[in-house]
């Protein structure tokens, strides 16, 4: 908490999110999804995503949920440090280790040397519609699928993010596993996701003493999630 490394509380606060949803509860649900904003870097495509398909899908409750726990937050961040707006913006000073992150960013730099940042945006912007089109094009996708889609999508086109923020992805890996019914390939998928390819990037990092590959690790989850968790479960239902 001193060092502001708060993954693990918005991580907490995001599986709130979903266990209230899916208790009946979107009010609450909303109030939890609020204190994502605790953590701007790693949600700037997130945040505008799951509330535009709130807004399309019409879930008012949790919109309202949303707004008056940031209401809450931000009211209670002016009372104990005024002007926290400005130190919350602060975050792009950040960007100047874009080119290292284990983000599209990263890749483009691994790809283009100093050309990166032309090579980032066109890729982020690609990533971008990609998503939007997975989300928006399907009637039939639930909250959480959404919210898995966001956060994968969020995690690569961040210009900020390292490798503890895959963290995230304990949640699309955790659903997925609950979703296959074949339980020999749950098993086999979960020690894929969380265990195979996470440390594999972690023995590339080492021996290239930088981190960008790390990003395969979300690449692999949001196929795997994407395939097994939602394009399967569409056809199958």
């Amino acid at each position: 908490m001193h060092n502001g490394q708060i993954t693990f509380h918005v991580f907490l606060f995001l599986v709130l999110f979903l266990v209230l949803e899916r208790s009946g509860r979107p009010f609450l649900a909303g109030l939890a999804l609020a204190a994502v904003a605790l953590k701007p870097n790693a949600f700037m495509l997130f945040v505008p995503t799951l509330g535009l398909w709130l807004l399309y899908r019409r879930r008012w409750a949790v919109l309202a949920g949303a707004a008056v726990g940031g209401l809450i937050l931000s009211t209670a961040c002016w009372i104990v440090q005024p002007g926290w707006l400005g130190e919350w913006m602060n975050v792009r000073s950040k960007t100047s280790a874009t080119w290292l992150t284990p983000t599209l960013w990263g890749i483009s730099y691994d790809l283009a040397g100093s050309n990166w940042p032309a090579l980032g945006l066109g890729l982020v912007a690609a990533a971008t519609a990609l998503l939007g089109w997975l989300i928006f094009s399907r009637r039939d996708l639930t909250l959480p699928q959404v919210t898995c889609l966001a956060l994968i999508g969020s995690l690569v086109t961040t210009p900020y993010a390292w490798g503890y923020e895959q963290l995230f992805l304990l949640i699309p890996a955790t659903l997925l596993f609950l979703t296959v019914e074949n339980r020999r390939q749950a098993v086999l998928l979960w020690v894929i996701m969380t265990c195979l390819v996470p440390w594999g990037a972690v023995w590339v990092a080492l021996r290239r003493g930088f981190d960008t590959l790390s990003v395969l690790v979300v690449f692999v989850t949001g196929m795997l999630y994407w395939y097994c968790a939602v394009r399967k479960q569409a056809s199958t239902a």
